[in-house]
């Protein structure tokens, strides 16, 4: 039973969905179509895995990446699609560049301001556990009174 293809198919098609292979995913859904139920039912899982990829591509190539790209990557049958779908997803697409994340490079997109975030949670954290000793302490003070 695991031999036929259509089997082999649909379990490709469920790993590259719970691993998060979007690129896979494509792949599959392109040879989808010698296979009449499963392309059926991917179409109705393409929405969201768009926007998933779309998601990891914006972290991949920020601030912007042609149009032709993602039109390549999402498996869109017209350009007018990909910008359809891109517009939709509140990306603005700018002589065929979309620039993704409105085309700013957000601080924590780069080094330093990673390097920021992370001493800024350590500071944090440290003052948490400063404040959870002191509440054990004035714990344990109150179960010594009591």
């Amino acid at each position: 039973m695991i031999a036929h293809p259509l089997v082999k198919h649909a379990l490709n098609v469920a790993s590259a969905i719970n691993t998060d292979n979007y690129a896979r995913f494509f792949k599959l859904y392109r040879k989808a179509s010698s296979f009449e139920v499963s392309a059926a039912l991917m179409s109705q899982l393409l929405p969201k895995v768009r926007k998933k990829a779309l998601s990891r591509i914006g972290a991949a190539y920020r601030p912007g990446v042609p149009v032709g790209l993602i039109q390549e990557q999402l498996v869109f049958g017209t350009e007018e699609d990909c910008v359809t779908f891109l517009e939709e997803e509140g990306q603005k697409v700018q002589d065929s560049q979309v620039l993704l994340g409105g085309g700013r490079v957000e601080p924590r997109a780069s080094r330093v301001g990673m390097a920021e975030q992370v001493q800024k949670k350590k500071k944090k954290k440290s003052k948490r556990d400063k404040k959870e000793k002191v509440r054990k302490a004035e714990s344990r003070k109150k179960k010594k009174i009591a």
